[in-house]
C-alpha cells in the first residue's frame, strides 16, 4: 500500500493557512573570497514569508531538561522558498523574535510535510 504524502503536504499546508499566522524567517549567507579574481563578496541577508504556528511547549516537556520557560515550539509551512535551519530567525506579526533550533523536516518517503523547530528568544 502506498501513501500519499503529497496530500498530507497539502493537508498540513491548509492547517497553517487557516490556524498560522505569516511569519517572516531571516537568515544570513555568508559572503566568500575568490582567490583567482581576488574580489570578496558581502554577507546576504535572505528574508521570507511563510505561514507558521508558534505554540507552548507542554509542561511535561520541561523535565526533559532541553526546553527553558518561555521556549516555543514553531510548525512551518513545507512550501517555502529555502529551508530553514538553526541560523534561521523567526519574526511573529506581533514583532517578536525567536531564534531557530534543532529545526527537523518531518518528511516521510521524502516528501516535506512540514518543519518542526525549537524556538528561543
Amino acid at each position: 500500500m502506498t501513501f500519499d504524502y503529497a496530500a498530507s503536504t497539502a493537508d498540513a499546508v491548509e492547517l497553517l493557512n487557516e490556524f498560522g499566522q505569516t511569519v517572516t524567517l531571516t537568515r544570513t549567507v555568508a559572503g566568500g573570497y575568490d582567490p583567482v579574481t581576488g574580489v570578496t563578496t558581502p554577507d546576504v541577508t535572505q528574508t521570507q514569508a511563510v505561514r507558521a504556528v508558534v505554540l507552548p511547549y507542554k509542561d511535561g516537556d520541561y523535565l526533559e531538561g532541553t526546553v527553558n520557560a518561555g521556549d516555543r515550539r514553531a510548525l512551518i509551512a513545507p512550501n517555502v522558498q529555502w529551508a530553514p535551519d538553526a541560523a534561521t530567525r523567526l519574526t511573529e506579526a506581533s514583532g517578536t523574535v525567536w531564534q531557530l533550533e534543532n529545526v527537523t523536516p518531518l518528511a516521510p518517503a521524502g516528501t516535506t510535510v512540514l518543519y518542526k523547530a525549537h524556538a528561543t528568544k
